[in-house]
């Protein structure tokens, strides 16, 4: 029997620029998503630094779900 542990899949890090770009959105349409709980908020890959990163397959996720609203729209209020 082997003693050695499987290595985990490491998970790919987004500076905010690629993000941008991947979602076609500005600074403000970011910030205000991810305010707003609607985009996977960044991490900071270590504590003694200011840097925020994203994982990507949490953004591929969140363009995954974008994708499929387009088939299945949230109903709309009328009349307001």
């Amino acid at each position: 029997m082997s003693s050695e542990q499987p290595v985990p899949k490491l998970r790919t890090m987004l500076k905010k620029p690629q993000v941008k770009r991947a979602l076609g959105l500005g600074n403000t349409a970011l910030d205000e998503g991810i305010k707003r709980g609607e985009i996977p908020p960044p991490v900071n890959p270590t504590e003694s630094t200011t840097a925020r990163r994203w994982f990507e397959d949490e953004i591929i996720a969140y363009q995954e779900e974008r994708a499929a609203a387009r088939f299945n729209p949230k109903p709309t209020k009328k009349g307001k």
